[in-house]
Formats: C-alpha cells, sequence, structure tokens
C-alpha cells in the first residue's frame, strides 16, 4: 500500500521554530495601504515587508523620535569624554573631562515619621494592635499677659491699702473684745502682711503721714504665725 509523505522543512514545527503563516494578497494589499496612511520611515516598512514575506508577527510599533531624544538626554548627563590619544593626563583634564562628577542623588520616597514609628511599635508591644491617636487642641505657645486693673480717677492707692489695713485691725480688736481673737488671728494678720508688702512696693510714692501710720503697723502686732489646725478642727 503506497503512502504519500509530505517533506517537512528542517526545524519546523519544533518548540523553538514555530510553523510560518501564510498571509493572503487580501492581507498584504491592507498592510501596505496601512503603512502608505500612517506614513512610515523607509526603515519601518522594510522590516514589517521582510516580516509579511517570511510569515512572522509584525514588529511592534516604536517611537523613533522618543528613543533618540531619551538615548541624547543620557548621553549628555553620563557622557565622559575619553582622550584621542591614550597618553598621561594633568588633573585639570580629568576634571574638565567629567570622570570626577557625579549623579545627584534624588530621594524619591518621602521621609519617614520616625515619632509615629515609636508609636506604633509602642503600641504593638503592649496592645498587640495599634491605637489611634488621641485629638489634641492647638498648641497655645505665648498665653496673653493679664494686664492689671485700671485704677480709676480720684483714687488714691496707698489711702486704699491704709484704709483696709486699719479696717482689719479694728475687725481684729472686736473679735478680741468677743474672746475670738485666736479664730481669725492668723488670716487677719496674713492679709495685713501682704498689704505691706505692697505699700513697701509703692514706696517711693509714698507720703511721709503714711509711713509713720506703716511703722505703727508693722510693730503694734507680731509677724504672722502658721494657721494652726487645731482651732480649725474646734471651729
Amino acid at each position: 500500500m503506497d503512502r504519500k509523505y509530505q517533506k517537512v522543512g528542517l526545524g519546523v514545527g519544533a518548540i523553538h521554530n514555530p510553523p510560518r503563516a501564510k498571509y493572503s494578497e487580501d492581507t498584504r494589499n491592507l498592510i501596505k495601504l496601512l503603512m502608505e496612511e500612517s506614513k512610515l520611515t523607509m526603515l519601518q516598512r522594510k522590516t514589517i515587508q521582510e516580516a509579511v514575506d517570511k510569515g512572522e508577527s509584525l514588529p511592534p510599533s516604536i517611537d523613533r523620535k522618543k528613543t533618540k531624544d531619551a538615548d541624547n538626554k543620557t548621553s549628555e548627563h553620563y557622557c565622559v569624554k575619553a582622550p584621542s590619544a591614550w597618553r598621561r593626563r594633568s588633573q585639570d583634564t580629568i576634571i574638565s573631562s567629567g570622570a570626577y562628577e557625579r549623579e545627584q542623588f534624588r530621594r524619591t520616597a518621602p521621609l519617614p515619621n520616625k515619632d509615629k514609628q515609636k508609636r506604633h511599635l509602642a503600641c504593638m508591644m503592649a496592645f498587640g494592635k495599634d491605637i489611634p491617636e488621641t485629638p489634641h487642641g492647638p498648641k497655645i505657645l505665648h498665653r496673653a499677659r493679664r494686664e492689671p486693673p485700671a485704677i480709676p480717677e480720684g483714687v488714691d492707692p496707698l489711702n486704699e491699702l491704709v484704709e483696709a489695713i486699719q479696717e482689719r485691725m479694728d475687725f481684729l480688736n472686736d473679735m478680741e473684745s468677743l474672746g475670738m481673737e485666736k479664730k481669725y488671728q492668723p488670716i487677719i494678720q496674713q492679709e495685713i502682711a501682704q498689704k505691706i508688702r505692697l505699700l513697701e512696693l509703692m514706696d517711693k510714692q509714698m507720703p511721709e503721714e503714711t509711713r509713720k501710720k506703716i511703722a505703727g503697723f508693722k510693730y503694734k502686732k507680731p509677724p504672722p504665725k502658721p494657721f494652726p489646725m487645731e482651732d480649725l478642727d474646734e471651729s
């Protein structure tokens, strides 16, 4: 029984040499028309025509202008001038050739926040999960200074302080007559001493009469003592 065998080309059908396609006349005409409309260069047309004739897949589209511009840019940045003749060069010629120039480092990723990383690590070690940060109000760097209250016109602060000291002295005398001196004496004496210190700060503007009154206040009563806790419990 006679069998008809068809010869197969050497290597055709192997893994690295797949069978080639056969383009029809309509496909060839369509490819020519597309090449004319797209205004390809002669080199691009030649590569496409060779692929069609060989039955290979069409080459991918390459923008030659972009590749040329990229090559020119890279050559401008990293071009080191090579000497025309190999001989010993001076340091100035080596520097002018660009051999010592380095590419400037440009950071692509932002810097990590170390405070957030520390807080995240502390939360993971303490609670096993990341806990959101509690919101805080705006920080007040400088608080406004409180201005002293304005003194009304026609009021002498020295006389006001002297009268306040005299009122407290009279109050202590009344409490002595009632037998309640121990209860109020420490508090009243502290208030009197505070007002005397204020008067001493205003000593330059103080008239002679008020100075004599203050001297009498000083030596009339002993210095203030700490408030006894026993009297507070009894009251």
